[in-house]
């Protein structure tokens, strides 16, 4: 009998699921609108957004896998890289908008 392959990397829990928490995200959006009548059933609708009011950056993935780069901000890639700019959610944004009935 021959033995089997070498495994080169393997992924295993060592924590609990849900041992680790992260802080809850409030965020706040505002919407103002104001709607106009053109007469003749049309109207015109004017908006304005803004998401994250209070301009909050929490955290929202942390790498979880024991090691070097456990708790940092970011998603597992391979091997210890991650990517961070998709664990923080997004600053401060301002929107426009228009809409015509007719």
């Amino acid at each position: 009998m021959t033995g089997g392959t070498t495994i080169r990397s393997i992924v295993v829990n060592v924590e609990p699921l849900g041992s680790l928490r992260l802080p809850n995200t409030n965020m706040v959006d505002l919407r103002a609108t104001k709607r106009t009548r053109l007469g003749g059933g049309r109207s015109l609708e004017l908006r304005v957004d803004v998401f994250n009011v209070l301009n909050g950056n929490w955290t929202t993935v942390r790498v979880l896998r024991s090691g070097p780069e456990f708790l940092k901000a970011g998603i597992p890639f391979t091997g210890a890289l991650t990517i961070p700019q998709q664990a923080t959610i997004l600053p401060r944004i301002l929107q426009f908008g228009a809409a015509f009935s007719f």
